[in-house]
């Protein structure tokens, strides 16, 4: 999983890479939240952050 602000680039770098982005600015601790809610419900853990 990989997260960036600009979802379409974001997107695309994920499509090249072969997984999963999430959009979002890490420095809104709402985004963070989700972003690491959305990570634990896909993955059931968090090996890096």
């Amino acid at each position: 999983m990989i997260t960036a602000k600009n979802n379409t680039r974001l997107q695309l770098a994920a499509k090249e890479l072969g997984v999963t982005g999430l959009a979002g600015d890490i420095r809104r601790n709402d985004d963070v939240e989700s972003i690491v809610k959305k990570a634990l419900d896909k993955f059931g853990k968090i090996d890096i952050l």
